[in-house]
């Protein structure tokens, strides 16, 4: 290879030059498969599998003249690489040089060496052949309620009602459209307004990896194989909200969202989970309860969506269930599935039923096949 395709929107990418160390040609050994990872601050770094040295070869994002030293993987030779969304870790499919014998391995590219079971003895590894691909970190979904209160008195605003599909939001960026912003790491703030009116307020939030609204670097990484990072317009959302002349009895506070009065004092929360979690309209979805309570009748529904089903949790306060994913339209992109009454939610991804090579969104289909 000699230089690396940077895909900043679906269609359109820029080319970056690698350093000459990594531009190789007959009869120089081909460097390897490639991975790029990307750190919360937005660095990227391109891994390259070197079978030559047995080694990873990081070369930083836009590439420089400047060299990295690699990091050593023994004696094999890596065969397919995948990076983290955080850049964190790079999962590794290796080849015993001496063997030939495949292993699955992780490589921990800010302690630069092995890491688990590669560190006590190689063999000891999970067996693994073939591609690698790790499932894309997904922007949040942003919203949050306001309790206005009057001019000199604390307005309570509370995101807890935002979804992340992996991971947890890191940042909450609020505008509170009276020229003030503030940046919180929980879901819940105050902010006295001067005067009565009415006012925009924003919420932007950004998750633990650094992906928020922007659909291009660095809250998208596509390196061309794989989806490391969708940002997207989903992570900001914007309420109109009046505060009053006269002041109200609001506390200083955001009131806390009210537990489910099923539930007893120090119980599990409930929590659902989906699989698959993305499909095209019609996908059967199979849907996973735990922390709820013994015995409980749940309705599952979509959010938005058409067709509800109940069920009822064992004594131990799981259940498993199928739901197909029905719409009024066909409409693509993002739903809910809520367990009623209870809070509990789960992201579903809608995609198209078929699409043709090169249109938009088939990365994101491509990788989630095994």
């Amino acid at each position: 290879i000699d230089q690396i395709v940077l895909d900043a929107t679906p269609h359109q990418g820029t080319q970056t030059p690698l350093p000459t160390q990594f531009v190789r040609g007959p009869p120089t050994p081909d460097p390897g498969t490639e991975a790029i990872g990307t750190t919360p601050s937005g660095a990227s770094t391109l891994y390259v599998g070197d079978p030559a040295n047995r080694q990873l070869d990081p070369v930083p994002l836009p590439a420089t003249a400047a060299t990295t030293p690699g990091i050593a993987l023994g004696t094999t030779r890596p065969n397919a690489l995948a990076a983290t969304p955080d850049g964190s870790f790079v999962e590794v499919i290796a080849s015993d040089y001496n063997t030939g014998i495949s292993r699955a391995i992780s490589v921990d590219t800010v302690a630069k060496a092995m890491k688990g079971c590669a560190v006590a003895a190689f063999f000891s590894c999970p067996p693994g052949n073939g591609p690698l691909a790790i499932t894309p970190d997904q922007r949040p979904v942003a919203s949050f309620v306001v309790t206005p209160a009057g001019p000199g008195q604390p307005t309570g605003f509370d995101a807890s009602a935002s979804t992340i599909a992996y991971g947890t939001i890191a940042n909450y960026h609020w505008d509170f459209g009276d020229g003030a912003t503030q940046d919180t790491t929980g879901p819940t703030t105050t902010h006295t307004y001067a005067t009565a009116g009415a006012y925009s307020i924003s919420l932007t939030e950004t998750d633990w990896a650094g992906t928020s609204v922007s659909t291009s670097p660095p809250s998208t990484i596509f390196t061309g194989h794989t989806m490391t990072r969708r940002g997207g317009p989903e992570a900001k959302t914007t309420r109109r909200v009046t505060i009053p002349n006269t002041p109200t009895s609001v506390s200083p506070s955001p009131v806390t969202p009210t537990p489910t009065p099923t539930a007893s004092p120090g119980s599990p929360t409930p929590k659902i989970s989906l699989l698959p979690k993305v499909g095209p309209p019609g996908t059967v979805v199979a849907v996973s309860g735990s922390g709820f309570p013994a015995n409980a009748p749940v309705t599952l529904g979509w959010k938005p969506g058409i067709g509800t089903a109940g069920v009822t949790t064992s004594p131990a306060g799981t259940f498993t269930n199928r739901l197909v994913l029905i719409l009024p339209k066909d409409q693509l992109g993002d739903r809910l599935m809520v367990a009623q009454t209870f809070g509990a939610t789960a992201t579903f991804l809608v995609v198209p039923p078929s699409i043709s090579p090169g249109g938009h969104g088939a990365d994101l289909v491509l990788l989630f096949r095994r």
